[in-house]
């Protein structure tokens, strides 16, 4: 099973279904039991959609980080 932390790790190859299919079941089920990992995939897909399908590199990687880290932190107060 999934844990919490390995969500946002996977969540790119999740969206743009370059996981196993057994990887993909496993991560469909932490999302159907997990509802702050719902929401990471919501706010995830909203940050995709913003950016779109090409976004620059070097910007994507920094933005990203940034907005996981905030995300994690945003789950431990909870």
């Amino acid at each position: 099973m999934l844990r919490c932390k390995d969500i946002p790790e996977r969540a790119s190859a999740y969206v743009e279904r370059d996981l196993g299919r057994r990887e993909r079941a496993m991560f469909r089920l932490h999302l159907m039991l997990c509802s702050h990992c719902r929401r990471f995939m919501r706010q995830f897909r909203t940050l995709l959609g913003a950016f779109g399908r090409k976004r620059p590199p070097a910007l994507a990687e920094a933005h990203v980080e940034r907005i996981v880290k905030a995300l994690r932190e945003q789950q431990r107060e909870e």
